[in-house]
């Protein structure tokens, strides 16, 4: 992380200006040092997170580099790659919390825990469900014109928020992630329940998750995720306590929020 923050090293894009791809992003392949991108850098807390973010993805290919990962092993199953991404997510503000004393700050980053990627699979369920609906759909024959995607919009996402039903027909034009990275989005589902399985973790034992954590990111995919879960850090891809445990994280950091609004 210190290499490639270091401007020395070239690594880092940050510089904002016109004509740039927005957003950031990191990239990198063995055998190359990993670079991250981003539009700008202002200071906001946003602009930290995003930095968290995909600088995981850079550290992360770095290790595998310098652990010699066959470039065939280098790749594999992206919810994998965004949970140790957004377990870094959640290291952020929970950091900044333990090391903050105004209150009204350490309130900010209860909140920034759950703005983040700490309820990010509930925000985008309804998305994957559109988009794997929509394909259904067109396979079908019954998704032909907008309004179709209007009345299927609203039936499902009036599953999962409480909007005016109106609202909620022209959701499928904001899934900006259905268009630019089809079938993407389900990552994130699946990455936030490893990632708040792995903060349970690392808070009940760090000195025992920790370097069996960076061992499976060291790794590679030299099996399947499942096999490398379990290999490493005794986690079973299918055990429906997952979710479960990932629910007892996001109540305990609400209870925590709804306290210190009550103070």
């Amino acid at each position: 992380m210190a290499a490639l923050l270091d401007p020395q090293n070239g690594r880092m894009d940050i510089v904002s200006g016109d004509r740039r791809k927005r957003g950031g992003f990191s990239q990198g392949f063995t055998g190359t040092d990993s670079v991250f991108y981003s539009a700008g850098f202002a200071g906001s807390y946003n602009d930290l997170r995003v930095l968290t973010h995909e600088s995981t993805h850079a550290v992360h290919r770095q290790l595998m580099n310098r652990n010699q990962v066959l470039p065939a092993y280098a790749e594999g199953p992206h919810y994998l790659f965004e949970a140790f991404a957004i377990f870094n997510e959640f290291l952020l503000p929970d950091y900044l919390y333990n090391h903050e004393t105004d209150g009204l700050l350490r309130q900010f980053y209860l909140q920034q825990f759950l703005a983040g990627k700490g309820t990010v699979m509930f925000a985008v369920a309804p998305e994957v469900e559109l988009e794997h609906s929509v394909y259904e759909g067109v396979k079908q024959g019954t998704i032909k014109n907008a309004d179709d995607l209007d009345t299927l919009s609203q039936k499902i996402y009036s599953r999962y928020l409480l909007q005016p039903k109106d609202e909620l027909k022209t959701k499928w034009m904001t899934v900006s992630l259905m268009y630019e990275d089809p079938f993407y989005d389900i990552n994130y589902i699946y990455g936030a329940l490893l990632a708040l399985n792995f903060y349970q973790m690392y808070l009940r034992d760090p000195q025992h998750f920790v370097p069996r954590y960076i061992a499976l990111m060291k790794n590679g995919f030299n099996a399947p995720p499942e096999i490398l879960l379990k290999r490493f850090l005794d986690l079973d891809l299918n055990d429906p306590r997952l979710i479960g445990n990932a629910l007892r994280v996001v109540e305990d950091k609400v209870n925590l929020l709804e306290k210190t609004y009550q103070q």
